[in-house]
């Protein structure tokens, strides 16, 4: 493991206790900064690579919107492609805390702000030596788990995890979706869970059978 199996379990508790959807962003990303000090002090020699901090921005213009709505701590919210194109060294697997509007008018032309916003986690994981292309992981913990793996993915995913997928600068070799059935009340911490759990596991390149995606279901139809 990346950390000792005690310090993730002391993590996990802190998230647990401390962390719900009224947590401050600047609160998250100091969990994720220390995660990450700690993955980079373990036993591994390249750990996976944790964003540390939380991600809502797919460009400036978006940002300079939600500055002018007032959102809690703009400047503490990262940019898609800070993720995306951070070094990783000789990692396989890039992960993300993603925090992003999760409805539209549309959908739902009054929405309080707890109702919209909306916590997720992604993973991208290279092929290994001598194949090209990397493959997404997106992790929800709403939704509902009862969906078909051959249903179109643009149908499965919410706005926000599709303009991400769009904004890759190559199509993902394969995509998968693991979703839940809780509430959003709880889809920070438990995103955080997420990410720190797969964090805290030995790095490996992609592989359709890697146990640390257990649970994932392979999207066959990524229209």
């Amino acid at each position: 493991m990346a950390v000792p199996a005690e310090t993730l379990t002391a993590f996990l508790d802190e998230v647990g206790s401390n962390v719900d959807d009224h947590t401050m962003m600047e609160d998250v990303n100091e969990i994720l900064r220390r995660f990450v000090a700690e993955a980079g002090q373990g036993p591994l020699a390249v750990p996976a690579y944790l964003h540390p901090r939380v991600i809502t921005y797919k460009d400036k213009a978006l940002k300079d919107h939600w500055v002018k709505q007032q959102i809690d701590s703009p400047n503490a919210r990262d940019f898609w492609g800070a993720w995306e194109k951070a070094a990783a060294g000789e990692a396989f697997t890039k992960i993300g805390v993603f925090v992003t509007w999760g409805r539209t008018p549309v959908q739902d032309p009054a929405p309080s702000m707890d109702q919209v916003w909306h916590c997720w986690g992604a993973a991208l994981v290279k092929n290994g030596a001598g194949q090209q292309g990397k493959n997404l992981y997106i992790w929800d913990n709403a939704g509902g788990s009862g969906f078909k793996p051959d249903e179109r993915a643009r149908a499965l995913l919410i706005g926000a995890q599709k303009s991400m997928m769009d904004r890759l600068p190559h199509k993902p070799a394969t995509l998968w979706l693991s979703r839940g059935d809780d509430t959003k009340s709880r889809c920070v911490a438990e995103t955080l869970e997420w990410a720190l759990t797969l964090a805290a596991q030995a790095d490996a390149p992609y592989s359709p059978q890697d146990p640390r995606f257990s649970g994932f279901e392979r999207l066959t139809d990524m229209t």
